[in-house]
């Protein structure tokens, strides 16, 4: 189970902006939104941030299960998976120990 919780300043997200009709958002696009989702300091599963977030973007079945061109990953995943790295590396969002 991989859970994080955020430390940062809550801001409000104007997903209309951020959409720009873009079928599945780019994972800059998911930063923010991820921080968002992350801003009430509850431990959350990433599968629970990614729910969020598909919802959030009112993304398809479809586009949630799109895969990458190797096949062995959905895209959505991947692009939630980056910004969380990414947020982790620059002290914005933690990731609990295990257990």
């Amino acid at each position: 189970m991989n859970i994080f919780n955020a430390t940062y300043l809550h801001y409000h997200v104007n997903i209309n902006l951020i959409r720009n009709n873009m079928p599945i958002p780019d994972f800059q696009s998911l930063m923010l939104p991820l921080l968002d989702s992350a801003s009430d300091g509850e431990i959350q599963t990433l599968s629970d941030a990614r729910e969020h977030l598909a919802s959030t973007f009112a993304l398809t079945s479809d586009e949630i299960e799109e895969l990458l061109p190797s096949g062995k990953q959905r895209r959505f995943d991947n692009r939630v998976a980056w910004p969380k790295v990414y947020l982790e590396q620059a002290g914005l969002l933690t990731s609990p120990e295990r257990g």
